[in-house]
């Protein structure tokens, strides 16, 4: 088998040449095999540039591999950061998008000059290591806690072997004596019914003397046998009056607490939980939090009440297709018109408008950041929900049309009915093909995808392959878009021309009118919930927004 070739020359793939490459040059941004790196090296505008081998560049991770020095939007080269934004600009950046962000623009070669030794460089360095200190420790203490633990199992596997063994024993013994009892007490009591049935056999012998015997025979036969019967009928005289004559009745109490020690069991195992005794590295301390445990929400119990109402700004070409009620208490809307995402206070007024490069049309929470998709592209967002600054972006194959999570993964509704599940940092987990042509709304529940089939006036349930189970609808839900679930399965549905909220069953067998048709909500599109805070969130094809609390 042939070996395995490298990375390939940029410049010498272009004329269709295969060298290997064995140079890279992060500000061209190109691999160069030793040929070209010789001309790389004397040319008047790259000999100042730093190379580095090719092997060492592969060894960065694949995310800091993708980092470019050039705008996915313009195809032009960085040339400043904007602070405001806390993302690097091209020319054209600035003056599409960031011409109210001159006081906060940096030249980016002195924005990122000596960054390896700057102080947010040392601080993430101490910060890794104190974090690799902790989970040393941790994993010193499991190691011991394991082995330890090992011993005690295999102690407790001995001692519930030798406890068998003891009531086995003890069963023994125990069965052997009953059986002996039980023995004795039928012989005793059995010979007294034997000799009672004697008295039936009289009646079997008198007949046969009348139809075979001799009349001698049978004058000294009945002499005979009057004399017995007189006995017989003493005898059974005297039973009653001596209060012998009972009923034998005999029946198997189980009783296990004549078990030695008076146990009903073989024993039991007790298990204590002790906190380690062990100081973490740490420069702060989180707070813990506290979850109560509450009873399992049905569809019938199932209550709303609105709290608030407002409208999102400006009032003219609003277009949402998904909303998002944070745990922290914020509303947000993503408006693709105006290439924003609207964030509310928890009381309706405005917090900010965070402007965006595309078009937005979907929005979702994966712990503390939020995650934003955007019409026609195939790159997903990841925002900061303290400072809303982007965290990172990642890239997939195919336009994105509808986001959710689970299970601290995504699942994402993809152009050409496919779905794709990855996790926070973009590495794919599965892929999942549909026949459906639409899947602009979607929700996951235990591994079960959910989507609106709003041109049928049907949800549609799907297993994890993409195929469907089953369907739900009713009557009154028209044109189904926005849904939504609670950490119970139940489903929450907006019908966008019945102007309502249907609530569902996971498993489809019980639904309800949420919320009724009111001409107070029109052409209802989105709907979110969110169970920390119990905040259903509804926004309208005119920009109306709807807060309901469960009660």
């Amino acid at each position: 088998m042939a070996a395995r070739r490298g990375r390939l020359c940029d410049i010498c793939e272009v004329q269709h040449l295969t060298n290997e490459a064995e140079i890279w040059c992060p500000q061209c941004e190109e691999a160069l095999c030793s040929k070209c790196n010789v001309h790389h090296e004397i040319a008047r505008i790259t000999k100042t540039h730093e190379t580095v081998p090719i092997e060492d560049y592969s060894k960065l991770p694949e995310s800091v591999q993708q980092i470019t020095l050039h705008c996915d939007e313009h195809s032009e080269r960085f040339e400043y950061l904007c602070s405001s934004h806390d993302t690097p600009c091209c020319v054209k950046c600035i003056t599409s998008i960031h011409n109210n962000c001159k006081d906060t623009l940096t030249p980016l070669h002195e924005a990122i000059d000596n960054v390896k030794s700057a102080k947010v460089m040392l601080d993430l360095e101490n910060s890794i290591t104190d974090l690799q200190v902790n989970i040393q420790k941790v994993l010193n203490i499991q190691t011991s806690n394991m082995d330890s633990f090992i011993k005690q199992k295999l102690l407790c596997q001995k001692e519930i072997q030798e406890t068998r063994q003891d009531i086995n024993k003890k069963l023994d013994e125990l069965e052997q004596d009953i059986l002996d009892e039980l023995s004795s007490i039928y012989t005793k009591h059995n010979s007294e019914i034997e000799e009672l049935q004697r008295v039936d056999e009289s009646e079997c012998v008198l007949s046969a003397i009348k139809q075979h015997a001799t009349e001698f025979q049978t004058y000294l036969s009945i002499r005979d046998m009057t004399r017995e019967a007189q006995e017989e009928e003493n005898y059974l005289q005297s039973l009653i009056d001596n209060q012998k004559l009972v009923r034998y009745d005999m029946r198997f109490i189980k009783e296990m607490d004549v078990i030695e020690n008076k146990s009903k069991f073989f024993g039991k195992l007790e298990f204590e939980i002790r906190n380690e005794d062990v100081a973490f590295t740490k420069k702060t301390d989180n707070e813990a939090q506290i979850f109560n445990p509450r009873r399992r929400r049905e569809v019938g119990n199932v209550t709303m009440s609105k709290i608030l109402s407002f409208k999102v700004p400006p009032k003219e070409n609003n277009k949402v297709r998904d909303c998002l009620v944070t745990d922290n208490g914020l509303f947000i809307i993503p408006n693709r018109h105006h290439k924003c995402l609207h964030i509310f206070e928890s009381d309706g007024t405005v917090k900010r408008d965070l402007q965006l490069l595309y078009k937005p049309i979907g929005v979702t929470q994966l712990n503390e950041q939020i995650l934003v998709i955007y019409a026609g592209q195939s790159i997903i967002y990841v925002i900061d929900l303290i400072n809303f600054n982007i965290v990172r972006k990642i890239k997939v194959k195919g336009h994105t049309l509808s986001i959710c999570t689970f299970n601290r993964n995504i699942l994402i509704g993809l152009s050409l009915s496919r779905f794709l599940i990855i996790d926070i940092k973009g590495n794919v987990l599965k892929k999942v093909k549909t026949t459906f042509k639409s899947a602009d709304y979607i929700v996951v529940v235990n591994d079960t995808i959910y989507l609106s089939k709003w041109n049928e006036n049907k949800i549609a349930c799907l297993d994890k392959d993409g195929n469907q189970l089953f369907e739900m609808f009713n009557k009154d839900l028209k044109t189904p878009v926005g849904i939504t679930s609670d950490s119970d399965g139940n489903l929450y549905v907006v019908g966008f021309h019945s102007n309502n909220v249907f609530l569902f069953s996971k498993d489809g067998q019980t639904c309800k009118e949420l919320i009724p048709a009111s001409d107070k909500m029109l052409f209802p599109r989105t709907v979110n919930y969110n169970d920390k805070l119990g905040l259903l969130m509804i926004t309208t094809k005119t920009g109306e927004v709807y807060i309901y609390k469960n009660v």
